[in-house]
């Protein structure tokens, strides 16, 4: 399947789970009224079918539905501002410093790097599960913008570097195809259904506590809802069985078609089943997140009832289908045993004109990135020079190096882009600044944006206020000359998105509210208009480039906006993020071929879209030639 179909198969997901928890509900309120009839029928000398009523199974059906639909959005709603470090967090999880010279810590990130810039997703933050001695892992969040990827202690320390990319590539398909919303809204669903539960412990332990009569029918009651409550849990755990199942043997393939290395994670798989922790974990929370991990968090009866996860046995023999039957057994990985494999894969990024095909081949790619996207990021990486791999990952460099980048050699600009800087900041901050804008100019980094990607995990660790006056300081360079390059708005977009206002306050308007581009006309104007402006066409050109992609989306009418803005161009961007799958499809090839109209595709207008794409939460994987 292609992303956007991912997309649309999550979202059709997300219906079936509304659809589970209405039945679950349901099933709930007939229980709740049943308690009732025979708690009434028990005190009186009625019969108990008295109290089963339309009335009160009305009034019951107001009561639940309101306790497991307000527990539900709440817990929903909490996750979904917190994003993924809300999950990590609660399982223990502790952030690894993207500085960190912890050579199990390092190797990890570095992994995690790798395969964010071979899938084109931003990087994520990385936890570990100090606690954890277990093999598993899991990737968490609701967008792009807040996943992380958490591993336990024992696969950072105990699976090979092939292994342990497997298991990260494996989470990073759950990132792409949507999983990740799915199972935060799975977590909210499963909590509402389980709340009565709650109140019925609340009220078993205040009716037992009491020293009167009185109190036994409180702790009656509290027992019966108790029963019902729990019984959620067997929906619970339908759900989840039924959701994540499937799509584990698909990240499965997924990880092997990104690494081109089935023995990767199939090994890790054997290693969970030869450790003796296996893959669970000791976190009271793990039963809560149980759908979303690596392998099975919890044990027991009940749960291998409703098993979140396939066998292990059946997984590996998917990926491997000669395996010999027998597990593996992990031990520590030492320092200086484990070094990357090394690739024959030549794989090269372009600096001049692009061909058509390399540019709808990498929109295809989207959410499905191949071995040669992962070479190409391994070498780019081991390619840096060391000042400015060290700065990516150190907070006060990481300023300074998102500065270096939007110097360039005019001499009229010089002085005026360092006046800015010393305003900002100090001389000292300036020095470091040209030092680093010369040593990016001296290196083989084809594609700048590659560096702002990987200084995201850093940049997020900074205090709001040092984000919001590096926002600022960028803006004003971009400005120093009177125009915005496309270079340069690709930098402060990317920039913006993750750092600025609309991280921190979330929209008002629903998450894709949109389902067909024509919803969005001045905002689509808006973003092929600002394409056309950065092509070297001449006036008739740009018009007919106009007409023919604008007719593409239903929109011939449309007319292009009389002035365009960065602030206007952000916003267009935003709303085209609302957009549903097949409209958000239709709108990047529809950018596509308006790039493509003249026949000639510049870097500058590639990293443009790529820009646009990770507004519009759209991995696009990096250009290669393989």
């Amino acid at each position: 399947m292609t992303f956007f179909q991912w997309q649309k198969d999550a979202r059709r997901k997300t219906g079936r789970l509304i659809l589970f928890m209405g039945l679950a509900v349901f099933s709930l309120i007939a229980g709740s009224n049943l308690v009732y009839a025979l708690f009434r029928g028990y005190k009186s000398e009625l019969p108990w079918t008295t109290w089963f009523t339309l009335d009160t199974f009305f009034i019951f059906s107001c009561l639940i539905g309101s306790v497991v639909l307000s527990a539900s959005v709440t817990r929903t709603l909490t996750l979904r501002s917190k994003g993924g470090r809300a999950v990590a967090e609660s399982l223990g999880g502790k952030l690894v410093d993207p500085a960190t010279e912890h050579f199990h810590e390092r190797r990890l990130l570095n992994i995690v790097e790798e395969m964010a810039i071979a899938s084109g997703t931003p990087v994520p933050d990385v936890y570990v599960l100090h606690g954890e001695k277990g093999i598993n892992a899991f990737a968490a969040g609701f967008t792009l913008q807040d996943a992380v990827i958490g591993v336990t202690k024992g696969t950072m320390e105990q699976l090979t570097r092939d292994e342990l990319e497997g298991v990260i590539a494996h989470e990073f398909s759950h990132i792409v195809h949507g999983d990740m919303r799915l199972n935060i809204r799975l977590i909210g669903i499963i909590y509402g259904i389980t709340m009565l539960a709650e109140f019925g412990y609340i009220l078993m332990r205040a009716g037992g506590s009491s020293r009167s009569r009185d109190g036994t029918p409180l702790a009656i009651a509290g027992l019966g809802l108790m029963i019902i409550g729990y019984s959620g849990a067997f929906f619970g755990n339908l759900i989840k069985a039924s959701v994540s199942r499937t799509r584990e043997y698909l990240a499965d393939a997924s990880a092997m078609q990104y690494t081109r290395n089935n023995e990767g994670i199939a090994n890790a798989l054997s290693k969970i089943g030869g450790s003796a922790y296996s893959s669970l974990l000791q976190s009271a929370h793990a039963p809560d997140v149980s759908h979303m991990m690596f392998g099975k968090s919890v044990g027991g009866f009940f749960n291998a009832l409703f098993s979140t996860h396939p066998p292990l046995e059946d997984r590996i023999r998917k990926l491997m289908p000669d395996w010999n039957g027998k597990y593996i057994t992990p031990v520590l990985i030492e320092a200086d045993a484990d070094t990357p494999a090394a690739t024959d894969t030549k794989t090269n990024t372009y600096s001049g004109p692009i061909k058509a095909e390399t540019l709808t081949a990498s929109l295809n790619a989207m959410g499905t990135p191949n071995a040669s996207h992962l070479a190409y990021a391994t070498a780019l990486l081991s390619a840096l020079p060391m000042r400015l791999a060290g700065a990516v990952h150190q907070k006060d460099d990481s300023v300074i190096l998102l500065m270096a980048l939007m110097l360039d050699d005019n001499p009229d600009m010089i002085e005026k882009r360092a006046v800015i800087i010393r305003k900002q900041y100090d001389e000292a901050t300036l020095n470091q600044t040209i030092e680093l804008y010369n040593t990016i100019e001296s290196s083989s980094v084809s594609d700048p944006l590659v560096l702002v990607e990987l200084t995201l995990p850093t940049l997020r660790t900074l205090p709001r206020p040092q984000q919001k006056q590096l926002l600022q300081t960028l803006l004003e360079l971009a400005k120093a000359d009177g125009k915005t390059t496309p270079y340069e708005w690709a930098i402060l977009a990317i920039i913006q998105h993750h750092l600025g206002s609309a991280r921190h306050k979330k929209t008002q308007v629903p998450f894709d509210s949109y389902g067909d581009v024509r919803k969005i006309g001045a905002e689509a104007a808006q973003i092929i208009s600002a394409l056309i402006s950065m092509s070297g066409m001449d006036k008739e050109a740009k018009q007919s480039c106009y007409r023919n992609t604008m007719a593409s989306l239903a929109l011939a009418k449309q007319k292009p906006p009389a002035k365009m803005s960065y602030r206007d161009l952000s916003n267009a961007l935003e709303a085209a993020n609302r957009l549903k799958p097949d409209a958000k499809e239709k709108l990047l090839k529809a950018c596509c071929q308006c790039i493509e109209h003249d026949g000639q595709i510049e870097l500058t207008e590639a990293q443009t879209l790529r820009a646009m794409a990770v507004v519009m939460e759209c991995p696009i994987p990096p250009l290669t030639t393989s």
